[in-house]
């Protein structure tokens, strides 16, 4: 699809008035559900009469469960609906919305205050051991500093005003650096959006041409997605390594080594050993905000890959059919009737509360 846009699913498409095989299997086994929820409403209802009961009390409330369902369909097919192939969208669409969705979640670490103290400097700790200044908790708001510092520096790459721009003694803005920050600005874009169309037209060119085998089984496009977000998280997460590399080989402002280890921390790559004094809570909370910025923005960027690299999915194959009991009967003699027998077992999930931080309560939603 050259555009990129999504399909409009008229091809292949099955009329609205023609019932199918998979409508009538969802409405069954969805009706049994819906059923077993009532049944549960109905035992709040009876639990709490019996809590109000006296004698009651002590009695075990009844609830029914559904084992086993057997149900018997009469039908008549009339057709086979043969499914439609998918369609990916053009890579210029994908990485335009990868892109926008870089841009939206890295304009707004423009929200996060910066950390009180010193600027950072390998002053700081060691000169021979860029990690001491994190050990025992002992230097806390450097560490805070330099997270900081390394989701600038990556916003400064992307979009290239993440550092104020210089001021001339008359208070205007210096016409060069304003130059200088839209060319490098430009850059970074130009180089992520450039990888990805290489990794994106990688995926997605052999799909881009449909022929005559098309490929309608619903895994393949399912795997493309995955594909795609799995590249757009190495793209990004490659280009975050580049401004880290860049950061050591230049050695700029004595920051080198600190600030390489600072960029571990905020990979992931590497887990601190800071911990922050009890009255510290919201130093421990822009601690946990830091250091999950870059994963959140390449799982927001795959996610967006994921979300937008199929224009339009797969329509599996489907058999049209004849499924009210009277249309049968009248419509049809037994031998052209098909009987659907349905065996469906009852597996249950329920919320369950697991102790968070405090005495915060954290539910999740479980097999019985």
């Amino acid at each position: 699809m050259a555009d990129g846009q999504q399909g409009d699913g008229k091809d292949n498409a099955i009329p609205p008035q023609e019932t199918t095989l998979s409508s009538v299997v969802a409405a069954v086994v969805a009706s049994f559900a819906k059923g077993r929820a009532s049944a549960d409403l109905a035992t709040v209802r009876l639990a709490r009469q019996y809590q109000k009961h006296e004698l009651l009390r002590g009695v075990p409330v009844p609830r029914l469960r559904l084992n086993k369902v057997s149900v018997s369909v009469p039908l008549v097919v009339t057709g086979i609906h043969p499914g439609s192939a998918f369609r990916v969208a053009s890579t210029e669409h994908v990485v335009d919305a990868v892109w926008a969705a870089v841009v939206q979640t890295v304009d707004g670490w423009d929200g996060i205050a910066e950390p009180s103290g010193g600027p950072l400097s390998t002053r700081d700790s060691k000169p021979e051991d860029p990690t001491s200044a994190l050990e025992d908790g002992s230097d806390a708001r450097t560490y805070l500093r330099g997270l900081w510092t390394v989701l600038r520096i990556i916003r400064w790459a992307l979009r290239g005003n993440a550092k104020p721009a210089a001021k001339r003694p008359d208070g205007e803005q210096s016409a060069s650096h304003e130059g200088e920050s839209a060319e490098k600005a430009g850059a970074g874009e130009m180089e992520l959006r450039t990888r990805l169309t290489v990794e994106y037209d990688r995926i997605l060119g052999p799909w881009q041409q449909p022929t005559e085998q098309d490929n309608i089984d619903p895994a393949t496009d399912i795997d493309i997605e995955d594909q795609m977000r799995a590249a757009t998280v190495r793209v990004l997460r490659n280009f975050i390594v580049r401004r880290r590399t860049a950061r050591r080989e230049q050695k700029l402002d004595g920051t080198n080594e600190l600030l390489t280890r600072y960029f571990d921390f905020a990979l992931g790559d590497t887990q601190a050993t800071v911990r922050f004094a009890r009255d510290e809570t919201e130093a421990a909370e822009m601690a946990n905000l830091l250091c999950n910025a870059l994963p959140a923005l390449m799982s927001v960027a795959g996610d967006t890959a994921l979300a937008n690299c199929i224009a339009k999915p797969t329509t599996p194959p489907d058999l049209t059919i004849e499924a009210p009991t009277a249309n049968v009967n009248t419509s049809a003699s037994a031998a052209t009737i098909t009987r659907i027998n349905l065996l469906m077992s009852e597996h249950g999930v329920e919320w369950v509360s697991e102790s968070g931080d405090g005495d915060e309560k954290v539910w999740r939603l479980l097999p019985e």
